[in-house]
């Protein structure tokens, strides 16, 4: 790594030590509204439902699979923009005034006035899209925006700002229309961030690994049930962006982090470590598990100059 560079990252993480030392602890208080507590557990007792491959998979399309996809749908976890789209577009759903506004709304502001699927890869070369992930009060937010500094990106978050102004209306709904808020955001934030990719990385706070392991964990409360390790459930969604890196913050009791803010529901620990467990089942995820934000921040960065050393090059050149 060239001396200027690391002069760099050196000098960045110094001055985010010194700046939070001084910084209320008001900043570290990190809280996802959407991110409230699922239903309570009614029979934590009962013996788990081990759903196999070929129930949810494999043809003929019975009418049991079908009801358990759907009511795996329920909970957020759609692998695809059309089945997200077509959801919407049910009888129950599509003459809604929320829903209405939200397809206007994605379809205007977020997609350059057509619905379109963005592409699965990046390919612009050297600009890397970065995604951090975590359970809530993890530092994720924190880190995102340290990273971001040291990155000279632009950082985005979930929900985007095309669709944000609709959040407070959906939060009020729950239910199978709030995770499709959420859903649709995924695509929505791909969407953004492809066109800043052009210019410059992108590091995003939650994406397609949050409302997954968040649906999966309410799942397997509400639906009694257990998936295997490989279950599709798990893989990334066909037609959606997959960042370059994707980073889960590993929540530990004993990791000192952020406080949920006043405002927002906290989540039990025993619902954030079942969601730790779902993170830990996706592929192509990084775990960092370090004691500290400040030596989560290091890691992230000294991985990703590993992965992109060209775009490293790039920021050390410009100093």
């Amino acid at each position: 790594m060239p001396q200027k560079l690391t002069t760099l990252i050196l000098t960045l993480l110094l001055t985010t030590i010194v700046c939070n030392a001084i910084t209320t602890s008001e900043e570290y208080e990190e809280g996802d509204e959407g991110d409230n507590d699922p239903p309570q557990q009614s029979s934590e007792e009962e013996e788990p439902i081990l759903y196999h491959e070929e129930d949810i998979t494999e043809a003929p399309k019975t009418p049991e699979r079908e009801k358990f996809l759907k009511r795996v749908q329920g909970h957020g976890i759609y692998h695809s923009l059309q089945s997200i789209l077509e959801t919407l577009d049910q009888d129950e759903y599509r003459d809604k005034k929320e829903v209405r506004q939200l397809i206007s709304s994605y379809q205007n502001d977020c997609s350059d006035g057509h619905i379109d699927v963005p592409p699965k890869y990046n390919k612009t070369g050297l600009w890397p899209f970065i995604v951090i992930e975590g359970v809530q009060t993890s530092g994720k937010l924190t880190v995102s925006r340290r990273v971001t500094e040291i990155l000279q990106a632009d950082f985005l978050t979930t929900p985007p700002d095309c669709l944000f102004h609709l959040r407070p209306t959906f939060e009020a709904l729950n239910g199978t229309l709030r995770s499709l808020y959420y859903s649709l955001c995924m695509y929505a934030l791909a969407n953004q961030a492809m066109k800043r990719l052009r210019i410059r990385a992108v590091v995003a706070n939650r994406y397609w690994h949050s409302q997954a392991a968040f649906g999966l964990a309410v799942a397997e409360i509400s639906e009694n049930m257990q998936l295997p390790p490989d279950s599709i459930l798990y893989k990334w969604p066909e037609d959606l962006l997959k960042p370059d890196l994707s980073f889960y913050l590993q929540y530990s009791h004993n990791k000192p982090g952020p406080k949920a803010p006043s405002n927002v529901k906290a989540m039990t620990r025993k619902f954030r470590d079942r969601m730790g467990n779902q993170y830990l089942r996706f592929p192509d995820t990084v775990r960092v598990s370090e004691s500290h934000i400040f030596e989560d921040v290091s890691k992230i960065t000294m991985l990703t100059s590993r992965k992109f050393p060209d775009f490293y090059g790039s920021l050390g050149g410009k100093h």
